[in-house]
């Protein structure tokens, strides 16, 4: 009679018993595959060492403070290829603490988020600026960049056992602590490609589609009109370039880092609607400065880019 080994589907944490001698089996629960060593990697579980490895966690973020000023073509894909030197090994050796736990990959990855915003939580109280309003602010969105771009990224590009139960975990447990600090999972290969190819949007775009508008609405036309026919004709092709640089930079950030829907909804109603008033008044030369001033707006606010 072939060696059973007994344990717990890594996914879903109900009790199997499957044949030694297999490489890879299917659940018969919730029939998801795994390799037969997350079933022997069970007898050797403790769940104190999860933890310990979970309150390291906070080290993916404390040495990454000014990240938010490399979300651009030129840097992301740079700065993300470190960050993933440095960590992936740390990660895959909690994802497969994580896979042998008996309890099932989501628990953990419960367990693990806990952990790690409990330490991480810790460390921001222990700094005496954490309690004046606009320093929390700031460090708080500066975690956000990392969780967003960086980290959430990163467990998915991995290909991770956790990835998507710590991703939707961690989301969950952060807005528990900290609400209204909005942020979404990032995926690498979306945003590192929309950089590459340029097709990222920019803001009035981003704006008429979060609104469930076509990309050739009426506001986007008369926009572009503006912009490829009297801005272009007044002086105004270095300020075009340099919109087309840093827009999708701002763009990225507003969607992953904030509460977007908050976020774009003031831009309508502060600056474009104001735009699109001017320019049906024919007073384009206000309508370009309200429009830099939204950028610059926008840049104090979400990258300090310079302009």
């Amino acid at each position: 009679m072939s060696e059973k080994l007994v344990g717990h589907c890594p996914h879903c944490g109900n009790e199997i018993e499957i044949p030694a001698h297999l490489q890879e089996f299917s659940c018969l629960y919730c029939g998801r595959r795994s390799h037969i060593d997350l079933l022997r990697n069970q007898q050797d579980f403790h769940k104190e060492d999860l933890e310990a490895l979970a309150s390291q966690l906070p080290g993916t973020l404390r040495e990454y403070k000014e990240l938010y000023k490399h979300i651009t073509k030129k840097d992301y894909v740079k700065y993300f290829a470190q960050y993933e030197k440095e960590h992936s090994t740390f990660l895959r050796r909690l994802d497969c603490m994580v896979s042998a736990d008996p309890q099932g990959v989501e628990a953990a990855s419960e367990t693990v988020c806990r952990v790690f915003l409990d330490t991480l939580d810790k460390d921001l109280q222990a700094d005496k600026r954490y309690g004046r309003k606009n320093f929390a602010t700031n460090v708080l969105f500066e975690i956000k960049v990392v969780l967003a771009l960086f980290l959430s990224p990163l467990v998915r590009k991995l290909h991770l056992c956790m990835a998507e139960p710590f991703r939707n975990s961690l989301l969950r447990q952060w807005l528990e602590r900290y609400p209204g600090e909005n942020w979404t999972p990032g995926d690498y290969d979306v945003i590192a490609g929309g950089f590459r190819k340029g097709n990222l949007c920019y803001i009035t775009t981003a704006v008429c589609l979060r609104e469930g508008k076509a990309d050739d609405c009426e506001e986007l036309q008369i926009l572009r009109r503006f912009r490829d026919g009297w801005l272009r004709e007044n002086g105004g092709e270095g300020l075009i370039e340099q919109y087309y640089d840093l827009a999708p930079s701002l763009v990225t950030l507003m969607d992953h880092c904030t509460n977007a829907e908050a976020c774009y909804d003031s831009i309508r109603h502060g600056w474009i609607d104001p735009c699109l008033s001017a320019l049906s008044r024919g007073e384009e030369e206000l309508c370009r400065d309200i429009y830099v001033d939204m950028v610059r707006h926008l840049q104090a606010k979400y990258g300090q880019f310079k302009m």
